[in-house]
């Protein structure tokens, strides 16, 4: 019987029965009647025994079947309690205050990870406004879950910013290093939003935290150092941001010598090589054709081939085991570019030098910022597919809601 087959495909608990199957072939739509089939009634706040009241009806929207939208019509009781007076027999397969089914809900949310809002409301021929409601409600029973579970233990820590918008609108993305769990999503960068979380936040336990991973922006730094006292411990400074404040100097120092070539009307060198100057020679094939022919210029007398050399052999001090060994390496590198002679790079030496004990500390506990800069691209992919959001409030609760490690379902 299909009575039977919808009840089994419908999984319903004890206590609740498909009384009948209505089907319209014309709209695809198929109508479960699904009732309350005990003969006896309890209350369902305390379990005593209850009289019946009346009986109630709605009508929730299933997990469509065989192509066909699939409606339950629910019977349910209202029973009358000695203690707590009318109460509903909600089933347990359907919120009293939705409609749908928490299959239904449990499915758009697992949609909704993979796609934005607008696709999903097409997919399942319903308005945008209801997926994101559903959206909401998921996100609301999250984070009250969250915060009832124990206290995260988190040992190193990420932090990053990721735009919201142009003209330098951005969010401060504080990630769990090891596991890539979003841990907050925060308007702003300034060092007071990152002092006022920690200070407030009760889902991460920091008392074994062993690095902090991040870039030289100095509000991360002021909030870091306000907040832990053994902040100078904790810093680790990501090697690709260093290796960024190298290749934007070799870049300066390029610019301006191929501008000295090209004013005294001199053959230029240095035309049509900027982006083989940023690449790192050691993940580079230097037998490729163009690789071949750009490798002569490093052995020049060029002020650019001078600061490259210093960058290749930058990028090698990050594999160093030992913290004294990798001290004296940096040591020697900032001798020999406070030296250079070349204004560029005695800028770099001063900045190189002011976050020496992060770079250090990065090389001795091996620590990077690869999770946060992976949920960076992370959040700018659904960003995109999203075409943008509206207020930073909705951006924020969305990277929570993909990236937070949530338990979203019902």
């Amino acid at each position: 019987m299909i009575e039977q087959f919808y009840a089994n495909l419908l999984g319903l608990p004890e206590g609740w029965m498909v009384e009948r199957v209505k089907q319209e072939k014309e709209n695809k739509r198929v109508t479960v009647k699904v009732m309350y089939s005990n003969a006896t009634y309890a209350c369902p706040e305390c379990g005593r025994d209850a009289s019946l009241h009346d009986m109630r009806s709605r009508t929730v929207r299933h997990l469509d079947s065989c192509e066909y939208e699939t409606y339950l019509e629910i019977s349910y009781p209202r029973v009358l309690c000695p203690k707590h007076g009318k109460q509903s027999v909600i089933p347990p397969f359907a919120a009293a205050s939705s409609r749908f089914t928490n299959a239904f809900e449990n499915r758009v949310i697992e949609l909704c990870m993979r796609a934005p809002v607008q696709k999903v409301a097409k997919d399942l021929g319903l308005n945008w406004h209801v997926i994101e409601g559903i959206k909401e409600r998921a996100f609301k029973r999250g984070a009250a879950r969250q915060y009832r579970k124990p206290k995260t233990k988190v040992r190193h820590l990420g932090i990053d910013e990721t735009s919201f918008r142009k003209h330098h609108n951005y969010s401060t993305i504080i990630t769990d290093a090891d596991s890539g769990i979003v841990l907050a999503s925060l308007d702003g960068r300034d060092a007071e939003v990152l002092v006022v979380w920690f200070a407030t936040q009760k889902i991460a336990d920091f008392s074994e935290l062993e690095s902090i991973s991040m870039d030289m922006a100095p509000p991360f730094i002021k909030a870091i150092r306000e907040v832990f006292a053994n902040a100078d411990e904790l810093i680790c400074y990501d090697r690709f941001h260093v290796a960024q404040l190298f290749a934007r100097a070799v870049d300066v120092i390029r610019r301006k010598e191929s501008a000295w070539f090209n004013r005294f009307h001199q053959d230029n060198p240095l035309v049509k090589t900027k982006f083989e100057w940023l690449r790192n020679s050691d993940r580079t094939d230097n037998r490729a054709s163009k690789r071949r022919k750009f490798m002569p210029l490093t052995r020049l007398p060029l002020k650019t081939a001078k600061a490259w050399r210093l960058k290749e052999q930058a990028a090698k001090l990050w594999d160093f085991t030992f913290e004294g060994v990798a001290a004296k390496a940096w040591e020697k590198l900032l001798w020999k570019l406070s030296h250079s002679r070349i204004a560029e790079l005695q800028k770099l030496a001063g900045s190189i030098k002011e976050h020496q004990r992060g770079i250090l500390n990065a090389i001795k506990l091996k620590a990077n910022n690869a999770a946060a800069e992976a949920r960076n691209s992370c959040i700018q992919r659904v960003k995109y597919m999203a075409c943008g959001y509206r207020d930073k409030k909705r951006f924020n609760q969305e990277i929570l809601f993909q990236f937070g490690g949530m338990d979203l379902a019902l």
